[in-house]
């Protein structure tokens, strides 16, 4: 009697430890568990404070170039040759802030200053021959092509970037690659003649009322030289466009009276890249706040804000 009583003594023994090990084995698992939601729960708050602060520092880093290389230029024209077309980079004691028009690169000379909007051809109805003239100039689209296509491009109004321009009727991408750099979803109301591309001071000299082939490429010439010798125009105006120029033959000056309505010499909307990195982070190569924007000079606002 006495063994069996310590055999079923034993059993139950036995049965309890296995319970008590089971239970701790349950709560070390719930513990664990509890942990690992805490860790996972303080790392998402800690990159949701990071995306903040992230954000706030990219708009921050925009208006402190804004505020230093254009609110306070104030000479009345904006060319290639200013700091404000430049890559920027700020380093203080918290941050590190960077604008760029792609993004920072390795090595830094690889880095593209901002874009300048205002140097492009607008996406709308104002600009309809504008934009059949680049298609003709830059696509090599023929006439009879690039009207049709030039119509339906301002049909297709407004866009958000150059890449929907391949939802149109009759765009293809070699179409696209061939005029994105020279177009900008952005209402501009004048191409910068300081800063535009030839081929969209090509595509303006085209549309003039009358049009002298001679006249454009010998006009345009002439700009490209005074541009390439680091000169910029400060007026607009036919008179003082000539001036600059050391005088002109009476058909160019006409072609540019014709035209005066589309040039004009300031960067009014600008896009690019925003960087932002925490200094504490910097060593370490945490990922940046990154933001691609667009900003309206003259409404000091913001047409355009994507985080990535």
């Amino acid at each position: 009697m006495s063994s069996l009583e310590d055999k079923n003594g034993q059993e139950r023994r036995g049965s309890l430890l296995i319970a008590v090990v089971v239970a701790l084995s349950v709560v070390t698992m719930l513990a664990l568990s509890l942990a690992a939601r805490l860790r996972a729960e303080a790392a998402a708050s800690d990159e949701g404070r990071y995306r903040r602060e992230t954000r706030l520092a990219c708009r921050n880093a925009v208006m402190l170039f804004a505020a230093q290389h254009l609110v306070a230029d104030t000479n009345g024209w904006d060319a290639l040759g200013e700091e404000w077309s430049e890559p920027w980079e700020r380093r203080a004691e918290e941050w590190v802030l960077r604008v760029s028009g792609d993004g920072w690169q390795s090595p830094a000379n690889k880095t593209t200053g901002i874009r300048d909007e205002s140097a492009r051809v607008p996406l709308d109805a104002s600009a309809e021959p504008l934009l059949a003239a680049l298609l003709r100039l830059a696509a090599r689209l023929p006439e009879t092509a690039a009207e049709p296509l030039a119509a339906a491009i301002v049909r297709g109004a407004p866009y958000v970037c150059a890449e929907q321009l391949l939802q149109v009727p009759g765009m293809t991408p070699e179409i696209l690659a061939a005029i994105e750099p020279l177009v900008t979803p952005f209402p501009t109301e004048y191409v910068n003649i300081n800063t535009a591309p030839e081929k969209v001071l090509e595509a303006v000299f085209a549309c003039a009322g009358t049009h002298d082939p001679y006249a454009a490429r010998s006009l345009l010439s002439r700009i490209a030289s005074f541009r390439a010798a680091g000169s910029s125009f400060t007026s607009a105006a036919p008179q003082s466009i000539a001036k600059s120029l050391g005088g002109l033959p009476s058909p160019e000056t006409l072609l540019l009276t014709y035209c005066q309505e589309k040039l004009g010499v300031e960067t009014d909307i600008f896009s690019g890249v925003a960087e932002a990195t925490p200094a504490r982070f910097w060593e370490s190569g945490r990922q940046p706040g990154r933001a691609i924007f667009t900003y309206d000079r003259r409404s000091r606002r913001f047409l355009r804000w994507v985080e990535q």
